[in-house]
């Protein structure tokens, strides 16, 4: 009767391990799952600053400083931004949309 106790107990356990090493892959896996998409997501976005010299603005890559795109207007920057880099979204803060308001 003990034996079976025992057994039980130790099939308990085992049950329990396997359940937290499950547990710990599917984590592992939604973490690896999600990095990808994020990376995947940053491909497609240029991170982007803007600058106001006279009543023209200028928009550069943030990170590399390269020229992306000018214009006299929100819509017309927007527009050359997309001609230049069509499969591209642009992240700018919003400091730097509020020039657009001035």
């Amino acid at each position: 009767m003990i034996d079976f106790f025992i057994g039980f107990i130790i099939g308990l356990l085992a049950y329990r391990f396997i359940l937290e090493v499950d547990d710990h892959l599917r984590a592992k896996r939604i973490e690896e799952a999600t990095e990808e998409v994020i990376q995947r997501f940053r491909r497609h976005v240029i991170p982007c600053k803007i600058e106001k010299v006279d009543d023209r603005f200028f928009m550069y890559n943030r990170e590399t400083e390269e020229f992306v795109a000018h214009g006299t207007s929100y819509e017309e920057l927007q527009e050359n931004a997309k001609a230049k880099f069509p499969d591209k979204m642009f992240d700018v803060t919003q400091e730097e949309l509020a020039l657009f308001d001035k």
